[in-house]
């Protein structure tokens, strides 16, 4: 399956988005900001 990251500051465009991918199958991950979401794929990139 698919695994995707949301960047998004707006809470509701990331739900929104959420919903419609969780929808199609998707893994879905969110981060508010581009600093949030180079944390996580760092983290994620040293497991």
């Amino acid at each position: 399956m698919a695994k995707i990251l949301i960047v998004d500051d707006e809470a509701s465009i990331r739900r929104t988005l959420r919903d419609i991918l969780e929808y199609e199958k998707y893994d879905v991950e969110e981060s508010k900001d581009g600093m949030e979401c180079l944390v996580r794929l760092k983290r994620k990139s040293t497991m």
